[in-house]
């Protein structure tokens, strides 16, 4: 997903199946009264977002993942303190149609859709009124000739300021040692940090971490880091930290994460650097 829309390499895939926990095929043998079992139906995955920035500006995205992919931590599904290799594929043709997504500010009180176009849900917002923390997001797909339907909501969280690295263009980070995170606590929510080469495209190298936002504190470690530098095409990586709030929900067999995101009070955390 386009950073204003939050989001391949096998490496990548491997690495984000290991550390999610790989979904093996379920036992096909005897049941206990010596009859056959039937495999139980295997969940698909997807996330709805928006993501607020210091201006006020606004976008939403959902992205729902074919049958059969492991692509989870590009959309938002990932334990806190630990970091996935991820073959995210940012706007690319990938994502199945499942209708319309009405997407709703109910506290500015303003109204966007979402549709499926070029294989991605996204959608940059006219807002009336510039979306700030607090604000509750609800996502609805009452679509009934589509394949799922869902009604389900996420709350803006409190901005997060990002004290060490600072990230600003052309900033370099050291792909040959831990990388250690440091913000200004936050509660009741999470942080997020995403690296993702500017090259090759569209199948980017991507990391991205989950941390407790209470913490303060997080580490990168020097693997993942140097696996973006090693299939990275010009040196150069987009990072960005953001708060993230998230929930999930389970609808018509498929587990969707609401999510949303802010980045701090008077930057958005964004920054084009060097791996070195």
């Amino acid at each position: 997903m386009n950073p204003l829309a939050t989001l391949v390499y096998a490496l990548g895939a491997s690495a984000l199946v290991a550390a999610c926990g790989a979904r093996t095929p379920l036992d096909l043998g005897a049941s206990a009264s010596g009859v056959s079992t039937a495999p139980e139906p295997v969940p698909r995955y997807g996330v709805v977002g928006a993501r607020a920035t210091t201006s006020g500006a606004a976008d939403a995205f959902g992205d729902f993942l074919p049958a059969g992919s492991t692509d989870l931590a590009c959309d938002y599904f990932g334990a806190n303190g630990q970091c996935f290799s991820a073959p995210c594929l940012d706007d690319v043709a990938n994502s199945p149609d499942v209708g319309q997504i009405s997407v709703w500010d109910s506290t500015t009180n303003t109204v966007a859709s979402l549709e499926l176009g070029f294989g991605s849900y996204a959608q940059a917002f006219p807002w009336g009124t510039p979306m700030q923390p607090g604000d509750v997001i609800d996502f609805e797909d009452f679509d009934q000739a589509a394949p799922l339907q869902f009604d389900t909501q996420a709350t803006v969280p409190a901005f997060v300021d990002l004290t060490s690295p600072v990230l600003a263009a052309g900033a370099a980070i050291d792909t040959t040692r831990d990388l250690t995170l440091t913000w200004t606590p936050t509660s009741g929510g999470d942080t997020t940090f995403r690296l993702a080469a500017t090259l090759p495209l569209p199948h980017a190298p991507t990391i991205i971490c989950f941390f407790d936002g209470a913490s303060g504190t997080g580490t990168v470690p020097q693997s993942a880091l140097a696996s973006v530098k090693a299939m990275s095409l010009d040196g150069n990586a987009t990072a960005t930290f953001q708060a993230l709030a998230r929930q999930q929900t389970t609808e018509d067999g498929w587990i969707i994460n609401t999510v949303a995101l802010v980045g701090g009070k008077t930057s958005d955390q964004t920054a084009t650097v060097v791996l070195e």
